[in-house]
């Protein structure tokens, strides 16, 4: 019976790794998605309400079923708001270091 057991905790030990690891490239590519995405709403004549919630709905429209119960259109939004905001803020010491 403890063998068993043994085998029953790596199986779900090996799952759980795997699940964090896709977890991890799913948000990385998110990530991307979003960066690519943004550079492609400034060229939009839009808002900036409306390029987010343009953006927003772009990756969640694109998101895997399964991962749409993580990755709400409120956790996209603050991803890509943490994005911009440290795209801006990269931009602004780049050019104040010019």
């Amino acid at each position: 019976m403890p063998e068993t057991i043994k085998i029953i905790i790596e199986v779900v030990a090996v799952v759980l790794i795997v699940f964090a690891m896709g977890f991890m490239k799913l948000k990385e590519d998110l990530s991307i998605d979003i960066v690519k995405l943004i550079a492609e709403a400034e060229t939009k004549p839009l808002t900036g309400a409306e390029k987010m919630q343009w953006l927003v709905s772009t990756i969640y429209d694109t998101t895997i079923p399964l991962a749409k119960a993580y990755f709400t259109k409120e956790r996209i939004q603050k991803l890509a708001q943490m994005i911009f905001d440290n795209i801006r803020a990269y931009a602004e010491r780049y050019h104040n270091n010019k």
